[in-house]
């Protein structure tokens, strides 16, 4: 099962969809952007930028600390052509930072050394690796269509931070425990094709504000 945040959640949590699997959680936080800049390794090169802000990455890797449960989402598919270049393979196309392979990170700083006034650090994005300003950071990425196999994926729900996240909402804690399962590869497919702005089919099922979405999609090719 998966599921979205308000705005408002977003802003406290960090993140702005999760998965249910069993009694584990994945949360990510979904970017998108169609704006290429010259690669700071490789000048000729160029790499889609995305915006972090400070305050939402140290609100996530202070929710869930183990590795493999929560994740930036840094899909390279911006506009409607590259998403038809894509062929449909959103997956693909898409890489994920899993936060808490990055440490702790400073605030984002200017030219001058001063503290940017928007708090927003640059995420330089190619295939398989970040690159994290104002003070450079390398992250390694993963391809979003590999992440579904990784062993021990998320984060137990019993974990005392994300214990207390669902004591505090709620509302988010009765649809975690009721809303029926669905295939993780599903989960991440939709989500994804959601975030590129595909509209797709899918079932809603509203709840005090949320939503889950109950999806099927055709088995993987052999």
């Amino acid at each position: 099962m998966w599921f979205g945040l308000t705005q408002q959640q977003e802003a406290r949590w960090g993140f702005d969809a999760g998965v249910k699997l069993g009694a584990r959680l994945l949360l990510f936080q979904f970017k998108a952007s169609n704006q290429d800049v010259s690669s700071k390794r490789k000048p000729s090169q160029k790499v889609r930028q995305f915006r972090v802000p400070h305050d939402q990455l140290v609100r996530l890797q202070a929710l869930v600390k183990s590795p493999r449960s929560a994740f930036f989402v840094f899909p390279l598919v911006g506009t409607t052509a590259e998403v038809q270049a894509a062929k449909g393979d959103i997956l693909r196309s898409t890489w994920v930072l899993d936060i808490n392979t990055l440490g702790a990170i400073k605030p984002p700083t200017t030219s001058a050394g001063t503290l940017r006034k928007n708090g927003v650090h640059y995420a330089d994005v190619e295939p398989q690796i970040v690159t994290i300003h104002s003070d450079p950071v390398e992250g390694e990425l993963t391809n979003l269509a590999d992440i579904a196999g990784a062993p021990e994926l998320g984060v137990p729900m019993t974990t005392d931070v994300l214990a207390h996240w669902v004591e505090v909402e709620p509302e988010i804690r009765e649809l975690l425990w009721r809303a029926p399962q669905v295939g993780m590869g599903e989960k991440l497919y939709r989500i994804t094709r959601r975030t590129a702005g595909r509209r797709q089919p899918h079932a809603r099922r509203l709840f005090r504000g949320h939503w889950a979405g109950a999806l099927v999609l055709p088995p993987p090719k052999a």
